[in-house]
């Protein structure tokens, strides 16, 4: 799960890049940029969300043994 996060989270980088180099270059209304910035970041964390979700069973956990308190 880790390595699939990772990637995961890469492509939102790179998506991104790839936003502010395209808004960069048209130079849009300041509103615009905020709502396609605001739509891509949300967007990102519904996927990521949904993947965490769907894959609940693969999340490490440190200990969950109750003697060690």
């Amino acid at each position: 799960m880790v390595k699939a996060l990772t990637i995961r989270f890469g492509v939102m980088c790179v998506g991104m890049a790839i936003l502010d180099v395209v808004l960069n270059l048209t130079n849009p209304n300041p509103n615009l940029v905020m709502l396609a910035v605001m739509v891509y970041v949300v967007g990102g964390a519904l996927v990521i969300g949904r993947y965490c979700i769907a894959h609940e069973d693969e999340i490490p956990v440190r200990c969950r043994d109750d003697r060690r308190r």
